[in-house]
């Protein structure tokens, strides 16, 4: 699904500008991840269920790296591609870190450090995001 999404952003259009691909993958994260409560959850959480499928839902959206990547490399020298790209990684492996957490907390087993560092990382990937669609504009 994830690469869906990446491929659906990459060809945006014909002769679209990196920058727009890169706003678009951003812009689509973002708003994915609205939709994700960071919280902390039990095994017993009537919530939980809903709340893994909202996240997968988010990572899939949120799979930036790659496609990021791929614009950094054809366009090396652009400041503004590796903010984004540098974004996108904090947002990914800060959804994937929060993925973790809740199949931890399903079995019972409560990581609160793991809970924490995935949350840091999404924090400072929407810091991020901000910084890098105004770069990107």
């Amino acid at each position: 699904m994830a690469a869906l999404w990446a491929a659906a952003a990459l060809a945006l259009a014909p002769g679209s500008s990196p920058h727009a691909q890169a706003r678009s993958l951003l812009a689509g994260c973002r708003g994915a991840l609205a939709t994700v409560r960071l919280v902390a959850v039990s095994a017993h959480s009537a919530a939980l269920p809903a709340m893994v499928r909202t996240t997968r839902e988010a990572s899939d959206r949120c799979d930036l790296i790659q496609p990021l990547e791929q614009l950094v490399e054809a366009h090396a020298k652009d400041p503004a591609l590796q903010r984004a790209l540098s974004a996108g990684m904090n947002l990914t492996l800060g959804l994937g870190g929060y993925t973790q957490y809740l199949a931890e907390a399903a079995f019972g087993r409560q990581t609160g450090a793991e809970l924490r560092k995935a949350i840091a990382q999404i924090q400072a990937g929407r810091r991020e995001t901000a910084a890098a669609l105004q770069a990107l504009a």
